[in-house]
């Protein structure tokens, strides 16, 4: 007897709001489904993806973003489920076999939206309430008012967004929960687990212990009380060590603070939603709007909004749109199957397919069809895809490869187009295909390609910088630029990786070996000029400050003022980048005032700069601050505790053997972090002062440790043996310290000696007479910060 497919399985997409706020639906995890357990990554990756299709709607109305596939069973005769008040189940209940994790993500967007959204809302109605109670007003009296009809404009948009509003807040709901007509606790949340839980209109019966059911049940019971007003839900973790607790609650505060990002300063948005369109291009665009709302929003009404309400109307208009493309437009394919034996079949098949193929895996057979194959095996494209390959080679397949193919095709669509793809592999495939089908110069872009990979494995990617001799020949490396290098990587500074990328890629086209020497010069300048520019951009800020975009600019930006052309390869075609240009327009952008960076000068840069908490923010750049300052630094005879600068050569510290050198690589507290009772009180008043450059000093791990929350006697004796000049000198400052201030430091002693080295910086904090005080560690702050600008300022120059 012939058996129909859809008797056994049947495969379909749905959207959230058409698979969870179907009437009747409970979704039921069973015992043997592990705890929840997705980390931050996979929630950022879920909401990027979110977010790109979001962005997508504006310029195409067929923008989805498919979630993946879910297993279930519709277990028609609740034979799942247990235990169970068989009166009281959904009347349609989907036993998840697989997607779980995925489905409870989803509810937690669902809720966290919803909660967002309601915060935002109460704060919209509050702002808008005095234009509704004027026009109100004023439509009632029985005088006319010039005033009336812009009234009507500002409420026609305010109404529109409150109905829109509520509308999303209803549909959110019916995700995450079913209220029904009758029982004494009528409440239902979408998902619950086998064991833990129980459906039941009864208080008696009902259980909802599991981490995701005692979430949703919290929530909805909050918001169903009839004097409910929204507040930020924050969800408690329990103490009964129950698996899955703390990911359900980390999971859903890292959303909240996602969603409060989305409708945040631009500037402070996070990572995983900056491609969001901007709220005017939204408004711009009717596919968008037509694509959520099947209607056009009222724009002319909302632009002629006053500008205070209208800032919080955009907010909340970007969140009420977000929360529709969730709904609307995020897709799972849901295959239900006959009973579980069906379900665990699909399972089965559905993963063992094989890791997918990397992006760069699936553009080789078009660079060999474009060769033709006859020519490929002797082409210099072959060679030159080799090369990217064997880059590639060193990575496991799986996501450790996915993920060096992904870094190392957005930092190539830098470079070759200023074009700023994402990390999707669907994206990442589909742009490799349409640029190099596009371009007639196929073998430069494959070249750059290599170049890129190239730069990664030999240069960026180095342990030590020494052996470059394929890529540069003779020519090595200064200690400077390989400082340079190591600290970029070490703060992870990848945006720089495209524009040295370029300058590399045009030592190894350099046509003879005078221009490769010029070219070779030009990169290390550049190098240097871009540590400058860094360093000094975020020691003059809490954070990054945007510095990413600054340095993206330089490959796609028009008419920068310094008259440097955009870089990416596709522009500058085979023209030699001004490396006088290039530095000019980095000093700009670091000092103009009428641009981002508005150092203007020294002073400037000081004044900003030495009261900043560098050791909260930025640890490694404090550490390149202090090695800079230190840079053939000598000991400020007219001033105790401080530095000057001294002779060329006299203590050079800004090479890679000083940068390494573990003597150096700790940042120790002079004033420890917190007050053992011995110092200065005024240090503590301020919190921040604390972990300024100014009571900071580099010295090794070991000694760090030994340092611990000594007094500053006892510091002063440490400071001046490690900085002695000979262990001769060490060992007298030792037998001093015993004999006339009877400081002993017993079996430290040989450490000590052992790790003595000539440092200006600790021979004069070791010979400071006078107490350690918040005063002067603002002195100290704004010379350290003085040195620095004077060693780095140079290489922008």
């Amino acid at each position: 007897m012939a058996v129909d497919p859809k008797t056994i399985f049947e495969a379909i997409s749905k959207s959230p709001m058409e698979l969870l706020a179907d009437r009747g639906l409970g979704l039921y995890i069973p015992s043997y489904q592990r705890p929840y357990s997705w980390d931050k990554d996979k929630v950022s990756r879920l909401i990027e993806d979110i977010s790109h299709g979001f962005k997508t709607l504006v310029k195409s109305d067929d923008s989805f973003t498919f979630l993946g596939t879910v297993i279930t069973i519709h277990d028609v005769n609740n034979s799942t489920v247990q235990p169970i008040v068989r009166a009281d189940v959904p009347s349609k209940v989907l036993t998840v076999i697989d997607g779980q994790q995925r489905m409870t993500t989803l509810l937690l967007v669902c809720i966290a939206l919803h909660n967002s959204l309601n915060l935002a809302h109460k704060q919209f109605l509050k702002k808008t309430k005095n234009i509704t109670a004027e026009y109100e007003k004023l439509s009632n009296s029985t005088n006319p008012d010039p005033s009336l009809s812009e009234l009507e404009s500002h409420v026609t948009a305010i109404e529109w967004l409150d109905g829109q509003t509520r509308e999303a807040l209803s549909a959110l709901a019916e995700t995450f929960y079913e209220k029904y007509s009758f029982g004494k606790s009528p409440l239902y949340p979408r998902m619950i687990r086998s064991i833990d839980d129980q459906w039941s209109k009864g208080t008696a019966t009902r259980k909802y212990d599991s981490p995701i059911a005692n979430l949703i049940f919290n929530y909805i019971t909050e918001i169903d009380k009839p004097d409910y007003e929204a507040i930020e839900y924050k969800p408690a973790k329990r103490n009964n060590s129950m698996e899955g607790e703390e990911a359900i609650v980390d999971r859903f505060t890292q959303l909240m603070k996602i969603f409060k990002s989305l409708i945040s300063n631009r500037s402070t948005t996070l990572e995983e939603i900056e491609e969001i369109p901007d709220i005017s291009d939204i408004y711009a665009s009717d596919l968008f709007q037509e694509g959520l709302l099947n209607h056009l929003a009222p724009v002319s009404n909302i632009l002629n909004l006053p500008l205070n309400e209208k800032e919080l109307f955009d907010k909340l208009c970007i969140l009420v749109f977000y929360a529709r493309y969730v709904l609307h437009r995020v897709v799972l394919t849901v295959v239900k199957g006959k009973n579980e034996d069906y379900a665990f079949t699909i399972f089965e098949s559905l993963n063992t397919t094989g890791e997918p193929l990397t992006a760069f895996e699936t553009f080789k057979p078009r660079v060999v069809n474009a060769v033709g194959l006859a020519n490929y095996e002797s082409s210099l494209e072959k060679s030159l895809m080799d090369q990217v390959a064997e880059y590639l080679c060193v990575f496991s397949v799986g996501p450790e490869l996915q993920k060096a193919t992904k870094e190392l095709l957005i930092h190539f669509f830098s470079a070759y187009s200023g074009l700023r793809i994402s990390g999707r592999l669907a994206e990442q495939r589909s742009e490799l295909k349409t640029a190099f089908e596009e371009t007639i110069h196929q073998l430069t872009f494959i070249k750059m390609l290599s170049h890129c990979a190239n730069f990664k494995k030999y240069i960026w990617e180095s342990d030590s910088y020494s052996d470059l001799s394929k890529v540069f020949g003779s020519m090595q490396l200064s200690p400077t630029s390989k400082l340079g290098l190591k600290f970029f990587k070490d703060i992870n500074h990848t945006i720089v990786i495209p524009i040295l990328t370029l300058f590399y890629s045009q030592i190894l086209d350099a046509q003879n070996d005078e221009e490769k020497i010029a070219r070779f010069k030009d990169f290390e300048d550049a190098l240097k000029a871009m540590v400058s520019f860094s360093t000094l951009w975020r020691a003059s800020r809490r954070g990054t400050g945007g510095i990413d975009n600054e340095y993206r600019e330089f490959l796609n930006k028009d008419d920068m003022p310094s008259g440097l052309p955009k870089l990416a390869k596709i522009y500058m075609n085979d023209q030699i980048i001004n490396i006088d240009l290039f530095k000019a327009e980095l000093k700009s952008r670091l000092l103009d005032a009428g641009r981002k960076g508005k150092l203007i000068d020294k002073d400037n840069f000081v004044s900003i700069s030495s009261h900043l908490p560098i050791y909260n923010s930025a640890k490694k750049v404090a550490k390149l601050l202090l090695l800079a300052a230190h840079h053939d630094a000598v000991i400020d005879s007219a001033y105790e505790g401080l530095l000057v600068k001294g002779r060329t050569s006299s203590n050079p510290c800004l090479d890679i053997d000083s940068y390494i050198d573990d003597r150096n690589l700790s940042l120790e507290h002079i004033a420890p972090q917190s007050n053992n009772g011995t110092w200065d009180v005024g240090i503590y008043e301020n919190g921040e002062l604390k972990d300024t450059l100014g009571n900071l000093v580099l010295i090794s791990h070991d000694l760090n440790s030994s340092l611990g929350n000594r007094v500053w006697a006892e510091k002063r004796i440490f400071y001046k043996v490690v900085g002695a000049q000979d262990p001769n000198e060490a060992a007298k400052v030792l037998q001093e310290a015993a004999t006339i201030n009877h400081i002993r430091f017993g079996d430290l002693t040989q450490d000590l000696l052992a790790a003595q080295k000539y440092m200006p910086n600790l021979v004069t904090l070791g010979n400071m007479t006078k107490p350690w005080t918040s005063d002067f560690i603002i002195t100290r702050s704004k010379r350290l910060y003085e040195l620095a600008w004077d060693e780095l300022i140079k290489w922008l120059e």
